[in-house]
């Protein structure tokens, strides 16, 4: 967070790493993907999940029946908040 925050640096599209970041700060993120290898988003402070079906079931197991989930396709092209409270 420090150095993608920091005033002397730059990457074009850091705007997504930097969301995902605050996102990261509050909750658990898994994502399902056949273009990423699980070892590379794993590397990447996102768990990988084979199927949607096992990330909701894996976050349940976890979390107990009142979890609450959002499943966002295409995310890319949202960006994810966690609201307080």
């Amino acid at each position: 967070m420090k150095r993608i925050l920091g005033k002397d640096y730059f990457v074009m599209d850091q705007w997504q790493l930097e969301e995902l970041a605050k996102v990261c700060r509050k909750a658990k993120v898994k994502i399902v993907s056949d273009g990423l290898a699980a070892e590379t988003l794993n590397s990447l402070f996102v768990e990988s999940a084979p199927s949607v079906e096992t990330a909701v079931a894996e976050s349940l197991a976890e979390y107990g029946p009142n979890a609450r989930i959002a499943v966002i396709p295409k995310g890319p092209y949202v960006l994810a908040a966690v609201a307080a409270g």
